[in-house]
Formats: C-alpha cells, sequence, structure tokens
C-alpha cells in the first residue's frame, strides 16, 4: 500500500525526480519504487534543481546558518557547497546553458529586495554576477 506524502519543490529529468521532503533533497522514479535522500542535513533546503545532464543536483541548504548553494552527484557521494554569501536571499534556481549553477542572492546589494542572478561554477570557482537581477 502507498502511502500520501506532502513533496515540495519537485523537479522532473527524464524518469527521475527531485524533490524536499523532510527538511531534505530526495530523488525517486517516475515510475515508483525506493526513493534516496540527498542531502543528511535535517535543516531547511529548497529548490533542488536537476543539471541539463541529470548528473547533478543543486539546491539552497541552510547547513551553515544562510541559505547557500550546494550541489551533489544525482548516483550518491557528498554534497559541496557552491557559495559563501551569507545572504537569507539565496536561492538555486535552475542551471545556465554553460551548464552552471544559476542562483540568485541580495549579498552586497543595499536592500534585501534588491536580488541579482549569478552563474556559480560546479568546480567551486566564483561566481559571475549577470546583467539582470
Amino acid at each position: 500500500m502507498t502511502q500520501p506524502s506532502y513533496l515540495r519543490f519537485p523537479h522532473l529529468h527524464g524518469d527521475l525526480v527531485t524533490f524536499v521532503a523532510e527538511d531534505d533533497v530526495w530523488i525517486a522514479p517516475l515510475e515508483g519504487g525506493r526513493a534516496w535522500r540527498v542531502s543528511a542535513d535535517n535543516l531547511p533546503v529548497s529548490r533542488p534543481r536537476f543539471s541539463p545532464d541529470g548528473e547533478h543536483v543543486a539546491w539552497a541548504s541552510t547547513r551553515d546558518g544562510a541559505p547557500e548553494v550546494h550541489l551533489a552527484p544525482v548516483d550518491g557521494g557528498p554534497s559541496t557547497r557552491l557559495t559563501h554569501w551569507g545572504n537569507r536571499k539565496t536561492s538555486a534556481r535552475g542551471w545556465t546553458a554553460d551548464g552552471e549553477v544559476l542562483a540568485l542572492t541580495a549579498s552586497g546589494q543595499a536592500s534585501y529586495s534588491r536580488t541579482w542572478a549569478h552563474a556559480v561554477p560546479v568546480d567551486g570557482g566564483p561566481a559571475r554576477r549577470l546583467p539582470y537581477g
């Protein structure tokens, strides 16, 4: 018997879905079956997004206080923190055409209402602000 669940921020790629449940990021097959936990923080996380090639998932986690962008391989392994902005408006929103994480933040702005989009390299290099906010 299947138990009903409350899944937040679902995102599809191929035959997989990533979502937030129990304050962690999960992945499950669309056709059913066992889901697996990608993060293990048991802290607020949001908006997991598959990379265009389906190899990684990016999301925002409050593991270190303010939300920061994290990345993990879909098939298992530790996550990597990609940003160090220390801003409560930080979120992962998707991916750029070049395979970088698209993230929003108000870091460095005079007001929290002014967020800018950034391209965040998956290799841990510095993010670059995009020309729109």
